[in-house]
């Protein structure tokens, strides 16, 4: 039907009249507002799901990045525990240390070891010592594909056994270039020679620490 009509009540009372209106030209006002309906919806719809993605997805980030921070600092725990037991125990037998590591789930892979000793005694506060040695250890195992950092705090002092595959370069000078940059502080800092056994841990850093001693008595 081209037309619609309807009937409204006239001024006079009794009297009607009857209005006739073009269907097209009547409607034609509406489909743009009906079309400005629908393309609202749709990006409201449109925003509501973007924005619903966003946060799913800003939460799990963060979720994520929670459960990966704990993971490193659990084996990170684990290292430090590994380390202090095998010299507080001064354990020179190969079969023992790898009990000891094995329970750990750590593994020395590679064949040279070297010690690196940092007078920490300024600093009291132990966690903050511990985020320092965790950056410090990532970044040279992030720079060096085939370097395992081991850390420990003993006293006013840090401990690192770093564990790497050839004696080309030396990690333990970049470890403390590192890790005075994470402190912002120039320490004293000792570092071992070069040893290749397991065996010789305990004693190699004992020598280490005499060694060390003398150096901040002078």
């Amino acid at each position: 039907k081209a037309y619609i009509g309807w009937r409204m009540l006239s001024d006079y009372g009794t009297f009607y009249y009857v209005v006739i209106s073009d269907r097209a030209a009547l409607l034609s006002h509406l489909s743009p507002i009906q079309h400005l309906l629908i393309v609202g919806i749709l990006l409201c719809t449109a925003a509501g799901l973007t924005l619903s993605v966003f946060l799913s997805f800003k939460h799990y980030m963060s979720v994520e990045k929670t459960i990966n921070s704990l993971n490193e600092k659990v084996i990170w725990n684990l290292k430090e525990n590994m380390l202090i037991d095998v010299l507080n125990q001064r354990l020179t037998d190969e079969s023992s240390i790898k009990i000891l590591l094995q329970a750990s789930g750590i593994t020395l892979d590679y064949i040279y070891y070297r010690f690196l000793l940092a007078d920490v005694s300024f600093e009291k506060n132990k966690s903050q010592i511990k985020e320092w040695i965790l950056n410090s250890g990532k970044i040279l195992e992030q720079e060096y594909g085939s370097v395992d950092v081991i850390p420990a705090v003993i006293g006013g002092r840090v401990v690192f056994l770093l564990n790497y595959d050839t004696s080309e370069y030396d990690p333990a000078s970049r470890l403390k270039e590192i890790f005075q940059k994470v402190c912002r502080i120039c320490m004293i800092v000792k570092y071992s020679e070069e040893f290749m056994a397991p065996a010789q841990m305990a004693l190699i850093y004992e020598q280490t620490v005499l060694l060390f001693q003398e150096q901040l008595g002078q």
